[in-house]
């Protein structure tokens, strides 16, 4: 394969291509398969019976789907937060640097411009502090825009609201209990994009599916929330 190189290994060898090591593992499994991790690695798991030549034809046809997913690493590693001395944070789509102030006392203050002091004896603590800070924003920004919306799409009135980290969702609504549940990563994006997540889980109280009534009142409420939606297109 024009480009690259490969120096075998008992279960595994380095597949050079485009400037780039690949780490092909052989594995009992029955498919190839293939990952390019967060911080832009690349790794080929393969069968101990298929060849290596069908692997290498196998990672020459994912060639541009692996760039395109390099490129996302790099941008999203760019995206992320770094908690540490002289690092920075996003906040409502801005970002502020974090300056570490040593001090008995606990606390995070908002700085101009775009600085964050972060008060603590450690540096391992400023990660602890900055998801308090992120909760608390979070539930700053999100409770008024529930109580308004609630109030004019006269929807249910919840019976209870939490703010917490998720992995996989920007909030979750239990229709039953009329419980909702907030991710304080929202914190990290634009205000728009909060109060798209806000209407959307409102609106579940009023029907729990995602038929064409619900996205109608989310529509209703919000003409652009496609636009805000793809606010959030860049994490979890």
């Amino acid at each position: 394969m024009s480009g690259k190189s490969g120096v075998s290994l008992s279960d595994s060898y380095i597949l050079q291509m485009d400037g780039m090591n690949i780490t092909v593992t052989r594995k009992r499994m029955k498919n190839l398969r293939l990952k390019v991790t967060p911080d832009g690695e690349i790794a080929v798991s393969a069968p101990y019976g298929v060849t290596r030549q069908v692997v290498d034809e196998f990672i020459l046809s994912k060639r541009q789907w692996i760039a395109r997913q390099r490129e996302r690493a790099v941008r999203l590693a760019a995206a992320h937060d770094r908690l540490e001395p002289g690092g920075a944070a996003r906040f409502w789509g801005q970002w502020f640097e974090i300056e570490h102030l040593r001090a008995a006392r606990r606390r995070v203050t908002w700085a101009e411009p775009g600085r964050l002091v972060v008060c603590c004896q450690r540096a391992s603590e400023i990660p602890q502090l900055m998801n308090g800070l992120r909760r608390d924003e979070t539930a700053r920004l999100a409770r008024p825009l529930v109580d308004r919306w609630q109030t004019q799409l006269r929807l249910p009135v919840p019976s209870l609201i939490r703010y917490r980290a998720m992995t996989s969702r920007w909030g979750s609504c239990n229709h039953s209990a009329r419980s909702l549940n907030f991710n304080t990563r929202l914190s990290r994006y634009p205000v728009e994009a909060l109060e798209y997540v806000v209407v959307h889980e409102l609106a579940h109280l009023r029907f729990p599916d995602h038929g064409r009534e619900f996205w109608a009142l989310v529509g209703d409420a919000l003409p652009d929330f496609r636009d805000r939606r793809a606010l959030l297109s860049d994490d979890v």
